[in-house]
């Protein structure tokens, strides 16, 4: 049994908030000079973008 169109909006939302909260991570670390945090949140926020599809 698949999804329902409201449980798939549901996760894209999810998902698509999870990618822009971790790429607001990145200028945090970015800031504070922490390069490879900022490559960890970068790759994340992608990932997470990307599952939404």
């Amino acid at each position: 049994m698949g999804l329902t169109e409201d449980e798939k909006t549901a996760i894209i939302k999810y998902r698509l908030e999870k990618a822009k909260d971790t790429f607001l991570d990145v200028g945090i670390s970015i800031q504070n000079q922490r390069w490879n945090n900022a490559a960890n949140r970068l790759y994340y926020a992608c990932y997470y973008a990307v599952s939404a599809l």
